[in-house]
């Protein structure tokens, strides 16, 4: 009957690269069937593609360097599409506030240019992106602006209403039909999304601002909420009441940076 603590024990990284030459500023992983592979954007224009397994078994040769998808300008963010989508894309936001689409399904014949380039441009460097469950849409974010696309034409369905005050740093789907977006104005706010527009359905105020990030469960039943430096809180987005709590019990550390479901 004894339920026993342990702490986590730290362990090597089974492959070390330096394939970007400025700072990294994005991770994503895709969804092919026969073993994902990982997409990591930086500052100097680059999204290097890389086989994990390969990379690990290679990582002192030249076989282990990865497949450039080159960029004019800085990589700001990145993601995949989910299993159930048709084909493996990856969306990339740029500096420039272009959003970048590649089809990366053939894993041996990876593109060197983007399968659509969006007509459609941010006014800012585009600063997060997400892709609905059934991947067939995407949400990105620059400052203050939320785009909503359709990733079958990579067309712009609408705007999101510029109900925050500051940047938005984060969007996630959920499968009830909402987008849970965290801004620098401290509030996290849940869109019910429409064909044409989406409204506010509900603003979670008080944040403490220490998370950019802020995941939503799989299921969209759980948010994360940074009540403060030391603790997340779990939120039900459809009733806004908390009905969970991660504790910081460290006394020298902080939460910082991001916080998201596995």
């Amino acid at each position: 009957m004894e339920v026993v603590v342990e702490p986590a024990l730290p362990s090597a990284a089974e492959a070390s690269h330096q394939g970007h030459r400025q700072a990294v500023t994005g991770i994503a992983v895709t969804a092919h069937p026969d073993g994902p592979l990982v997409v990591s954007v930086g500052a100097d224009g680059s999204a290097l593609v890389w086989d994990p397994p390969l990379a690990s078994k290679n990582a002192n040769t030249a076989v282990s360097v990865p497949h450039n998808l080159p960029h004019p300008v800085g990589v700001r963010s990145v993601a995949t599409t989910p299993a159930a989508a048709r084909a493996v894309l990856v969306i990339t936001g740029g500096d420039d506030g272009k959003v970048r689409v590649w089809d990366v399904s053939n894993r041996k014949q990876l593109p060197k240019a983007p399968k659509v380039e969006a007509e459609d441009v941010h006014a800012s460097a585009v600063a997060a992106i997400a892709v609905s469950p059934d991947g067939r849409f995407a949400a990105t974010a620059a400052g203050r602006d939320v785009f909503v696309w359709d990733l079958a034409t990579v067309k712009r369905l609408y705007a999101l209403p510029a109900e925050h005050r500051d940047s938005v740093t984060s969007v996630a789907f959920t499968p009830q039909n909402t987008l849970v977006t965290a801004s620098k104005d401290n509030t996290l706010k849940v869109w019910k999304l429409g064909t044409e527009r989406a409204a506010v359905a509900r603003t979670l105020d008080h944040r403490a601002g220490a998370l950019d990030v802020l995941g939503v469960s799989r299921d969209g039943a759980r948010v994360l909420f940074d009540q403060d430096k030391g603790r997340v809180d779990l939120v039900d987005p459809a009733t806004g009441q908390t009905v969970g709590q991660i504790q910081n019990v460290g006394s020298a550390g902080a939460f910082a940076a991001l916080a998201v479901f596995g």
